[in-house]
């Protein structure tokens, strides 16, 4: 089990380097080339994200109350997904959630939206739901796993769909 974590481990930096190149450029006059942009997919990507993450966190360590792990799935999604606005949220400067909603414009999954997800959802689950299963390990690597997966996936389909310009 150790070497397939390791291995697994391995697997997704190799597709991380390929799926979210460093680049970067001088100019910050993005344009969008297709018809869609990120938040058009947002409503698809989260329903598909969420349907998969209970399912897998639910039926892979055998959690018990799936309106708990439903609940907690949500909660820590809309929590993943709000941290890096709150974070940008300078402490005493006069920044509203609605002026840092309005910085990120060109809204896309990468590395940093990984990483993110991981430290946000990854503890909360765990913390409330290793008391509904029998096996903590395998919790836990479910949720490692379908997190690095769904992100992956909502990023891959981002690029498919949404390209553009600078």
């Amino acid at each position: 089990m150790k070497h397939f974590i390791q291995r697994a481990a391995i697997i997704a930096a190799m597709f991380s380097c390929v799926l979210f190149p460093a680049a970067v450029f001088a100019n910050s006059s993005w344009v969008w080339i297709s018809e869609k942009r990120p938040y058009d997919l947002l409503p698809f990507v989260i329903a598909g994200t969420l349907i998969i993450e209970i399912a897998a966190i639910y039926f892979i360590p055998k959690t018990r109350k799936p309106l708990k792990v439903c609940g907690l799935v949500i909660l820590a999604n809309l929590l993943s997904f709000a941290a890096p606005y709150l974070l940008r949220m300078p402490s005493g400067v006069g920044y509203s959630f609605v002026e840092n909603l309005d910085a990120f414009p060109s809204y896309t999954v990468n590395v940093l939206f990984l990483i993110m997800t991981l430290a946000v959802e990854t503890p909360l689950l765990y913390r409330f739901l290793r008391k509904e299963t029998e096996h903590r390990k395998r919790l836990l690597i479910t949720l490692i796993v379908i997190n690095v997966l769904t992100t992956m996936g909502v990023a891959v389909v981002e690029r498919i769909f949404c390209y553009g310009s600078w």
